[in-house]
């Protein structure tokens, strides 16, 4: 049997796992500052130090993920993928089960959900680490976007977490955010980039492989990018998913009675029922479903939702705040969902 598997746990959390397989996994807590936060050249260091080609890293908060990690990192140890992923059991293993990984790739963070492995030799082959924000994130969206294959293993969460619908220790969008600074300007153009051959074996649409464009733009905040996008294909496509990003990109600009204006023209849109559930579940673990009634209580209020978001923006009240953007958060990652779809996948 190969060396155990160098990992190194990143973060203020000092605890070990209270569990892992010694046979596979040779642990070590390193830095205090979460692993999204590494620079290039302390990602290089670890990389360096590590007698082992696989090596892997992950956030303290996420430990509990490597407890019954020892067979899949001994079942990827010595085949050639260039990296692999620890999912827990939420929504962030549902981007990799929906989604082509181009495109799972894209969707959020994996220092915030995932632990990471990488190995050595395909960066030694396929090009070091870039010197950006998130070096192993951009190195993973590279990977895939050249046609490796990642492999991703689901780890339930411990008993207990996991109590709202947004992962734990997840940096969800604002209502109304600041353009990204150029420091993952490599996502920018990773989402410009991405090409539509690699997601489905059939020829996609123009219309909506723009609107999945807009969405992933959307979600990381690039509003005027997304504008762009979705401006470009108004009122087209069978449910006019253009167009909803459109009154997402209006409400987080904010100009609220533009992104009503926008929400008209799209209708009564498949994604609704869902929504609202999702909705009242998070009014329901907030107690506050006086909350989210006022948009949800039966069928999905578009209109309401607005007025919701504005009520946050004038009053600062944190736990509406809170509250908005998970179900902000549920409302993109549905529309992505059926973006896609509509894109043929």
């Amino acid at each position: 049997m190969s060396r155990p598997v160098d990992l190194y746990i990143c973060g203020s959390q000092t605890e070990q796992p209270s569990a892992y397989d010694a046979n596979f996994l040779n642990v070590h807590s390193v830095a205090n500052r979460p692993l999204d936060r590494l620079s290039t050249a302390e990602v290089n260091d670890y990389l360096h130090t590590a007698e082992s080609d696989l090596v892997g890293f992950v956030d303290s908060r996420l430990v509990d993920r490597l407890g019954n990690a020892g067979e899949f990192v001994g079942q990827i140890m010595d085949d050639d993928s260039p990296a692999a992923l620890i999912l827990g059991n939420d929504a962030s293993a549902s981007d990799w089960q929906i989604f082509p990984q181009p495109i799972a790739a894209l969707i959020r963070p994996i220092a915030e959900n995932a632990v990471v492995f990488v190995r050595k030799s395909h960066l030694d082959r396929h090009g070091r680490l870039a010197d950006v924000a998130d070096p192993l994130w951009e190195w993973l969206v590279r990977s895939v976007n050249r046609g490796e294959k990642i492999q991703v293993r689901e780890e339930p969460a411990r008993s207990g977490s996991g109590t709202s619908m947004a992962d734990e220790g997840q940096t969800l969008p604002k209502l109304a955010p600041k353009e990204p600074g150029r420091s993952r300007q490599w996502l920018r153009n990773a989402i410009d980039s991405l090409d539509p051959r690699s997601l489905t074996n059939d020829a996609i649409p123009d219309t909506e492989f723009t609107a999945l464009k807009a969405g992933l733009l959307q979600i990381h905040d690039y509003l005027d990018a997304s504008h762009q996008h979705s401006q470009s294909i108004e009122h087209e496509g069978r449910y006019r998913d253009g167009n909803y990003w459109h009154a997402i990109m209006h409400r987080r600009e904010p100009d609220y009675g533009n992104s009503k204006y926008w929400f008209r023209n799209v209708g009564d849109h498949p994604i609704f029922p869902q929504l609202a559930e999702a909705a009242q579940t998070i009014g329901t673990h907030y107690s506050a479903t006086d909350m989210t009634d006022s948009f949800a209580q039966a069928d999905w209020d578009p209109f309401a939702f607005v007025d919701f978001c504005q009520h946050c923006a004038r009053t600062g009240d944190a736990k509406a705040i809170r509250i908005a953007e998970e179900v902000q958060w549920q409302e993109m990652q549905l529309l992505l969902e059926h973006t896609y779809r509509e894109a043929g996948g």
